[in-house]
């Protein structure tokens, strides 16, 4: 979960530093059109950067496995006694009070740079997301509204955009999966769009939320930190109750799937054994 969170902070961090490159072409032109187009090269850039970087990964990380089980059977085995060479060292020397080698160095600093490879491939997801988003925004709120971005527009819009988004990607989701793919450039992709695209609601009913609550404090006298505190309250309360509702569908289903297949499958021995 932790590097979860640091690899949506870099992807944040490097979204927002392409994205100034973005809006400051985009600023060249005064069509909603334009802008589009721009948004859309801008996109497709990063669809090609992204899952390349990931399916790079991908085959690195494959091969690191390939090569820790391929070692598991090539170390030294253990004494008649039942303990091997390295037992024996660390029998001798405490872990704590060992003084830290250059190999262990070494492993600490090539454990550290896996960790900076995995944050940053990870980060990507993100960016990739960022990307789709903005360019489906630019699509819908731009061009077809001319009412700029999600957050300028009315709630009303975003209530609309952000349940047809749901629906769409609900669809899409059923479709997508990386598992299914067989190179890698592929399983990337599908992995990069699957992600995207639970994202990509989240975001777009977060941006649904933000427009309700911005208008509720143009025509309420409340102060707008009331507004939020309220809003937080009563959106925590809903999708507590709907997530909560949600594990309990998913349990029971579960369960329904175990006694099917434990149903079927003695139902298929009774015939075997009546068979024979």
């Amino acid at each position: 979960a932790l590097r979860s969170h640091f690899a949506l902070a870099v992807g944040f961090a490097w979204n927002s530093a392409f994205r100034l490159g973005v809006d400051e072409l985009g600023s060249m032109w005064e069509s909603p059109e334009m802008r589009f187009i721009v948004q859309w090269v801008y996109f497709m850039f990063v669809s090609l950067g992204t899952t390349y970087a990931t399916a790079k990964w991908s085959k690195y990380a494959h091969a690191r496995v390939v090569l820790g089980n391929a070692g598991a059977f090539c170390a030294p085995a253990a004494s008649a006694g039942g303990r091997g060479p390295a037992d024996e060292r660390a029998a001798d020397v405490d872990d704590d009070d060992a003084p830290l080698t250059l190999q262990d160095l070494g492993d600490h600093v090539e454990e550290f740079f896996d960790m900076a490879k995995h944050v940053a491939i990870h980060a990507l997801h993100f960016v990739f997301a960022w990307a789709l988003l903005d360019t489906i925004d630019a699509m819908f709120f731009a061009y077809l509204l001319h009412c700029g971005s999600a957050r300028t527009c009315s709630y009303q819009s975003n209530f609309v955009f952000a349940f047809g988004l749901t629906l769409i990607f609900t669809f899409a989701a059923m479709s997508v999966h990386p598992e299914d793919r067989k190179s890698a450039w592929n399983k990337a992709y599908a992995s990069l769009v699957s992600n995207a695209l639970s994202l990509n609601v989240g975001w777009a009913w977060a941006n649904f939320c933000y427009a309700s609550i911005k208008n509720a404090s143009m025509l309420e006298t409340t102060d707008e930190k009331v507004m939020w505190a309220v809003a937080l309250v009563f959106v925590w309360l809903c999708v507590g109750t709907l997530h909560r509702r949600f594990e309990v569908e998913q349990r029971a289903w579960a369960r329904r799937t175990k006694e099917a297949a434990l149903c079927h499958s003695i139902e298929y021995n009774e015939v075997i054994t009546v068979t024979v």
